[in-house]
């Protein structure tokens, strides 16, 4: 894409870091709700559903992070790709 858009000397890099919480399930909370606020849907839903939604899916989501935690909380990695080119 860079390439067809006439740019030269592309290089592309991985970067990747560890995100680390030490409280997993306030990050499955704020994720749930952060899930339900940007879902279409949601502008449609009592606050009560929304609730009820943001729960059921941090339920479900609480035996995934379990499998990221260790003694010093939740950590995964996350990663882009950041390319750099210079115009032709």
């Amino acid at each position: 894409m860079i390439v067809e858009a006439r740019f030269e000397d592309v290089e592309v890099e991985r970067l990747t870091t560890t995100i680390r919480f030490t409280d997993p399930a306030m990050f499955v909370r704020l994720n749930s709700n952060a899930l339900v606020g940007m879902s279409a849907g949601s502008s449609t839903m009592t606050d009560e559903d929304r609730a009820r939604l943001s729960v059921l899916i941090a339920d479900d989501s609480a035996e995934v992070a379990r499998n990221y935690t260790d003694a010093e909380g939740l950590a995964f990695e996350l990663g882009a790709n950041v390319a750099t080119a210079r115009a032709a």
